[in-house]
């Protein structure tokens, strides 16, 4: 029986890296954006425009994995974002809804729409792509932070709740990846230099979506592994040294 796999956000970036690891290795892949271009070249069974933040959107792609697949998804991931910079106050609030629409409800409303097909797929697994940022909330993204760090706490929640179910969940940390979320205007600010340092491969992170075992969060980098280390043990430091940046 072939695997089939769901994925967010694929017309770039991890989404797309994500979809063409599970292709290479003999998935059945459904791949959706927000816009259906830029992935007629992925290998995917299928392909489709799917705005996250619309819960009858997700009916719609999920009803298509349905009829494809016979009734199976053994993987759902929850890729799709976007990002805000700046000082909060200058943010723009339909920015801050977008933002929290599409990285924290959209996942939600993922896991609702998808749910049957994963409680009747044996070893189903949802895998959110998170970030560091949400075990610090660093200065000029409190918005983006905020919602990954929503995604981290509903991964929390759906590790218990799934396993009703059988369904596993993954979270994952990544530190700063080089995809195209980090130019465009998603982010901008005085204090926000985003590609300093070392970059993640979107690669890299597509490479742990397909590790099936492992902890249930899961940091991604020496930049990320640093962060969650010290936001467990010295979380006066982490705020210290991200007040000195600002200042």
């Amino acid at each position: 029986m072939a695997r089939w796999a769901l994925v967010t956000g694929a017309a770039s970036g991890i989404g797309r890296a994500t979809a063409r690891r599970l292709v290479g290795a003999g998935w059945q892949v459904a791949a959706f954006d927000l816009h259906d271009q830029g992935m007629q070249d992925l290998g995917a069974a299928l392909t489709g425009a799917l705005d996250v933040r619309d819960p009858a959107a997700w009916s719609a792609a999920i009803d298509a994995v349905s009829r494809a697949s016979g009734g199976a998804l053994h993987l759902l991931v929850n890729n799709a974002g976007v990002g805000a910079g700046g000082w909060l106050e200058d943010v723009p609030a339909e920015r801050l809804r977008a933002v929290l629409d599409t990285n924290l409800l959209g996942p939600m409303l993922g896991v609702q729409a998808a749910l049957p097909l994963l409680k009747q797929t044996p070893g189903a697994r949802v895998v959110f792509v998170g970030s560091m940022t949400g075990a610090c909330g660093p200065p000029q993204v409190a918005a983006y932070a905020a919602s990954k760090a929503g995604v981290r706490a509903l991964a929390e929640s759906l590790s218990a709740e799934l396993s009703r179910f059988d369904v596993a969940v993954t979270h994952l940390m990544p530190g700063l990846v080089d995809t195209p979320l980090l130019d465009g205007g998603s982010f901008s600010g005085d204090a926000v230099d985003l590609r300093r340092g070392a970059l993640l491969s979107p690669d890299a992170v597509a490479a742990e979506v397909l590790r099936e075992r492992g902890p249930l969060h899961r940091p991604l980098g020496r930049d990320a592994r640093g962060v969650v280390w010290l936001a467990r043990w010295w979380p006066g430091l982490l705020r210290w040294g991200m007040r000195r940046e600002v200042g």
